[in-house]
């Protein structure tokens, strides 16, 4: 059985390997995002931006909805629709404070690992041998 730190890092290795280059450098910053402003205010910021931005919360949801230690997420398979139900809209009763702060926790331990991946060089051909060379 895998412990909660190695299926945080093999699900952040995948959606490295997969991610584009602009994804992976926005992976980069997302745990002092994360720190300084809190899950929601971030989330908002990566749905506003769309793009790159929308890709990197699809890959944290696609993380939240794996775990079966955290509440069940309500809203749809998307990110916008997981948002508007975590903060009440459209008749969702929103989240609860301690709801909140547990997806924020294990946000904040996910985007830990996706910086590592990134920093590692795990996009595009998996090989570390990308960091650190400007080349990614």
């Amino acid at each position: 059985m895998k412990t909660l730190d190695q299926i945080r890092a093999a699900g952040a290795y995948e959606a490295m390997a997969r991610a584009r280059d602009e994804t992976v450098e926005l992976a980069r910053g997302l745990p002092s995002m994360l720190q300084q402003n809190g899950l929601l205010a971030v989330w908002a910021f990566l749905l506003s931006k769309g793009g790159d931005h929308l890709a990197l919360a699809g890959q944290l949801l696609d993380h939240l909805r794996k775990l079966e230690r955290l509440p069940r997420i309500p809203g749809g398979a998307n990110p916008q629709s997981a948002f508007l139900a975590w903060v009440g809209a459209a008749d969702a009763p929103g989240l609860a404070g301690h709801q909140l702060r547990d997806l924020t926790a294990e946000a904040l331990a996910f985007a830990g690992w996706l910086k590592r991946a990134a920093e590692a060089g795990a996009a595009g051909d998996g090989s570390p041998s990308r960091a650190g060379t400007g080349s990614g």
